[in-house]
């Protein structure tokens, strides 16, 4: 009997047929039919039918799935589009700001000179720190700024004088700037007491990093 022919068989007929060629034969010839109807399925198949999975594996977890691209949002205040700071006209442009410092400072001051609460005169003195803080950042980066514009202009002239150019690295930058720092505080005798400070900062900072036990110990 062809083995195309056991669909048609009914299901007694098929268990004598067990009975008589036995189960090893028996099953050969079924798993050989279905695999014939499962190929002539599988030809009939596109590509937009789900993709199916036996449940006797188990699914990976990293199986590739089809993602759609994302959008990644772009800030436009540092985008090539806006174009570059013009730190001069930025600062001719917005100069009354410092103006409205000043007038804050003052009035800071003169609140601290007349309220007697605590914690009302903590709250100044925060106030007055952090305009302090603000005012030296900027006098450090107009400071930073001076110091590249003068290395440019001496770079200029040497180029006319036929000399290759010298870009600053970052490094070199860093330690031009410690330098002019140095010597401004020398000059209003302030950098024995920055040194004394600065040391005690690092040493705060190296403390924090180090294991507990090792604190302790120390």
């Amino acid at each position: 009997m062809d083995e195309e022919d056991l669909t048609d068989i009914p299901f007694a007929d098929l268990q004598k047929l067990r009975d008589q060629v036995g189960i090893k034969r028996y099953n050969q010839a079924i798993r050989n039919t279905e695999g014939k109807k499962g190929n002539k399925l599988t030809d009939n198949n596109t590509k937009y039918r789900p993709q199916e999975f036996s449940s006797k594996k188990p699914v990976s977890v990293l199986r590739q799935i089809h993602q759609t691209k994302k959008s990644k949002p772009k800030d436009p205040r540092f985008t090539r589009k806006s174009g570059t700071l013009n730190e001069d006209l930025f600062e001719k442009s917005f100069g009354f700001i410092k103006e409205l410092k000043t007038n804050e400072e003052q009035m800071l001051i003169k609140q601290l000179h007349k309220t007697k609460d605590k914690s009302r005169k903590a709250e100044i003195s925060a106030a007055l720190e952090r305009l302090n803080q603000q005012q030296q950042h900027i006098t450090e980066r107009k400071q930073k700024q001076e110091i590249i514009k003068q290395h440019r202009k001496k770079e200029i002239e040497l180029i006319e004088k036929g000399k290759k150019p010298f870009y600053l690295k970052r490094s070199m930058k860093k330690q031009m700037f410690v330098e002019q720092k140095h010597d401004t505080l020398k000059k209003q005798r302030k950098l024995d007491k920055y040194l004394k400070r600065k040391t005690r900062r690092d040493t705060a900072k190296e403390r924090a990093k180090m294991p507990k036990s090792r604190q302790v110990t120390e």
